[in-house]
């Protein structure tokens, strides 16, 4: 398992930025792989072989939307906005973890089995899918509604933002923001 998020992590690091798709659309097809053997994994408790697949397959999910939660922030914030996304991201993260294992330990004192607690990863998996195909349609709509946008470079790289993030001049403006990472 762990092979394989390592594996997976790296492969996004080398790949990320030469995939046609988007981030959030990357972010959103990982969660979806993810679900996949969350509700699988039950029909599969007595084949070794097909646990250790569904596990494989979890990890490479769980590697990709571990990696991708901070460009994820970085395409649908904007550039001022996107360290308070990230820190927003990382408490529901924290209060995922923190509530997870008391719902898994409630839904098998009720129900005896684990499965139940199974089909509720796959249904937030799903649901975390759902949930970022529509902020990224919002926020392509909403990138196309404005009437007046401007070049600037963002950490090196062209990108448009809305003009009312911009000075009076004409110059060229650059958004640093500090990266806080954790070992």
């Amino acid at each position: 398992m762990g092979g394989t998020e390592l594996g997976g992590r790296v492969l996004c690091t080398l790949l990320g930025d030469h995939l046609p798709l988007a981030v959030s659309s990357s972010y959103g097809l990982a969660s979806l792989v993810g679900a996949v053997p969350a509700v699988v994994l039950p029909f599969m408790a007595n084949n070794f072989a097909g646990v250790l697949i569904c596990i494989i397959v979890l990890s490479l999910a769980r590697s990709l939307i571990n990696t991708l939660w901070f460009p994820l922030c970085v395409e649908v914030f904007q550039p001022n906005q996107t360290s308070v996304g990230c820190t927003f991201l990382c408490v529901a993260f924290g209060i995922g973890n923190l509530l997870g294992s008391v719902i898994a330990g409630t839904l098998l004192d009720a129900t005896g089995t684990y499965n139940a607690t199974f089909y509720l990863c796959g249904v937030l998996h799903v649901s975390a899918m759902v949930l970022i195909l529509i902020v990224r349609h919002r926020t392509r709509t909403s990138k196309h509604q404005l009437t007046e946008t401007h070049r600037v470079k963002y950490l090196g790289s062209m990108m448009s933002i809305p003009a009312l993030h911009q000075p009076q001049s004409h110059t060229e403006v650059y958004y640093i923001e500090n990266i806080i990472t954790t070992v």
